[in-house]
């Protein structure tokens, strides 16, 4: 490998950027042949993680996790994609893990506004069409209330 992949690769690795694909297969200076995949689902999974875990062990019922604040949550954290031209929506994954009923009670009867809102889409910022992105006309409320009837429909099955 010479010193400018070497530099690169460092780079990629230090930054932990998660938009990033990239695959090296090299040899080293003893002939053994190694190979490095950064993954971006896995990175995108142990990102959501932390999100699901906060909802399914809430354990203070009074106050919800701050990041159902964040209504443009899928578009700010858009490096969490698989790519920028195939947008998810991560907190519809977020919430497609939640089994805590409970929780999800608690966030569909909160009087906090931005769990109402709807995200606010910027063109200028974000070069995408907002109804490019799934489930961006959801609320984090509407969200919750979906969930909430796929575990009693899976219940009642």
């Amino acid at each position: 490998m010479n010193i400018l992949q070497n530099v690169i690769l460092i780079l990629l690795i230090s930054l932990g950027l998660p938009e990033v694909h990239a695959q090296i297969n090299s040899t080293n200076n003893i002939g053994l042949e190694y190979s490095i995949v950064l993954d971006n689902n896995k990175v995108r999974i142990d990102f959501l993680q932390s999100y699901i875990d906060s909802l399914n062990h809430l354990i203070d019922y009074q106050e919800l996790p701050v990041f159902l604040l964040n209504y443009n949550f899928d578009i700010q954290n858009a490096g969490y994609w698989s790519s920028f031209h195939d947008p998810v929506s991560l907190r519809k994954m977020i919430f497609s893990q939640v089994t805590n009923e409970k929780v999800l009670n608690l966030i569909l009867s909160s009087k906090i506004p931005e769990i109402h809102k709807k995200a606010t889409f910027n063109s200028d910022q974000y070069p995408l069409k907002g109804n490019d992105i799934p489930y961006i006309d959801y609320s984090n409320l509407e969200l919750a209330k979906m969930r909430l009837e796929e575990l009693k429909q899976e219940r009642n099955k």
